[in-house]
């Protein structure tokens, strides 16, 4: 599945008390979208209830569009505690949870798998570490409208990223015996951190090179196809074209070489 385009997507986020806290305390809500080609920006903050209201009715008069989010599904953030919160303020229901929605979280934990990005201080801000976006945050309660800035369009460059197919995430490799044996893959690992440098055809060249010296100890027996898919998958990297160099006797030379530094080290 492929992210909307961006005329038909609005990205919502918002701040809260600490989860550590009971009374989830809304501090403010906001949303970031396009509206004839122009980026616009929803905020409301203040008083609760008429910020909580006012949230509502803007994802009621947006019902046509998919909304982006981040983990607000939770039972501890987003729609259903902003819901709660909102009854006891109140002493009424209040309906905050559009229909057509998507989680980014979950998005990029079911394409890329959920060694993605690392998990400890928070996938949002390694994220924006990861390519070099402003948003990150130390404190777990964003309150001012500065930090909320921040954190939209966060989001909204993650998302932008990603829909250009430009989104950095950690490359961590995972062993698949039914790929290759313990050797092969190591020496893999080896390659990518000592040959690639952001060309694709050093990937493919990778997989020939490991395909010729296939033997005791270096076994490798996945297809071109299960290769590229796992590339893909751990590395964002996507491969088109999958021939080998013409220049085929100048890489194997090289990667000869790497090899016989892989096994002195």
């Amino acid at each position: 599945m492929k992210l909307p385009s961006k005329n038909d997507i609005i990205i919502i986020h918002y701040g809260c008390s600490s989860f550590e806290k009971k009374d989830n305390k809304v501090y403010w809500l906001g949303a970031v979208y396009y509206l004839n080609d122009q980026k616009k920006y929803f905020f409301t903050d203040g008083d609760e209830i008429k910020s909580i209201e006012s949230f509502s009715n803007f994802l009621e008069k947006n019902a046509e569009r998919t909304i982006l989010h981040w983990s607000m599904n939770s039972p501890k953030f987003g729609f259903i505690p902003i819901e709660k919160r909102y009854l006891k303020l109140k002493g009424s229901s209040i309906k905050i949870h559009p229909s057509k929605q998507i989680d980014l979280s979950e998005y990029f934990k079911d394409k890329y798998g959920v060694n993605y990005v690392s998990r400890e201080g928070g996938r949002l801000n390694n994220l924006a570490i990861h390519n070099g976006f402003t948003g990150f945050k130390k404190n777990i309660e964003v309150k001012n409208n500065a930090e909320a800035s921040d954190r939209l369009e966060l989001l909204f460059s993650i998302y932008q990223a990603e829909i250009q197919d430009k989104l950095k995430i950690s490359r961590t490799s995972l062993f698949d015996i039914k790929m290759w044996n313990k050797p092969c893959f190591e020496l893999f690992e080896y390659l990518m951190s000592n040959y690639y440098t952001n060309k694709k055809v050093q990937v493919t060249s990778i997989w020939f090179f490991l395909k010729e010296i296939s033997s005791d100890p270096y076994i490798i027996s996945c297809t071109k196809e299960v290769y590229k898919n796992y590339i893909n998958i751990h590395y964002n990297i996507r491969i088109k074209n999958f021939d080998k160099p013409q220049n085929w006797n100048d890489v194997k030379r090289i990667l000869s070489d790497l090899r016989i530094n892989f096994q002195d080290t």
